[in-house]
């Protein structure tokens, strides 16, 4: 008969030794690039300076004519995420006919990210996260 508890120790182990390597690296890269990225993110707060206090108001949206289309388009992700719906086709523009929607612009990341959002905020402070999230990335 063959031991099997060797094998379920094994890979403890080898979980606990990849989980500590994991660690060290990130202590190691926060150590070289963290006043980095701290400063990116200061720079992020002070670029977009009324955002971070107007999150959950139209400030952006007051200001961006296209905010209401993402909005929509962010909307449209869920519903096609949650009900099934075609990713391609609505019907619910230019009713009854309907919009073909492989040419529209749709940004299927900020849509992701802002469905996600949702679930904790509302969807413009989503939106406006999202925003702001990518105004950091483009930094990094």
């Amino acid at each position: 008969m063959t031991d099997t508890s060797a094998k379920p120790q094994a890979t403890s182990r080898s979980i606990r030794l990849l989980a500590s390597n994991t660690w060290t690296a990130i202590k190691s890269w926060l150590r070289r690039d963290g006043l980095v990225i701290a400063l990116y993110v200061i720079a992020t707060l002070l670029m977009s300076y009324p955002l971070l206090f107007k999150l959950g108001g139209g400030w952006l949206a007051l200001r961006d004519t296209d905010t209401y289309m993402k909005l929509w388009d962010n909307w449209w992700f869920q519903n096609y995420a949650l009900r099934g719906a075609s990713r391609d086709f609505t019907n619910m523009q230019f009713h009854p006919s309907g919009l073909d929607l492989s040419y529209h612009s749709i940004s299927w990341t900020v849509a992701l990210f802002t469905w996600i959002l949702t679930r904790i905020v509302d969807s413009v402070t989503a939106y406006n996260l999202t925003i702001f999230a990518a105004l950091f990335a483009a930094a990094v």
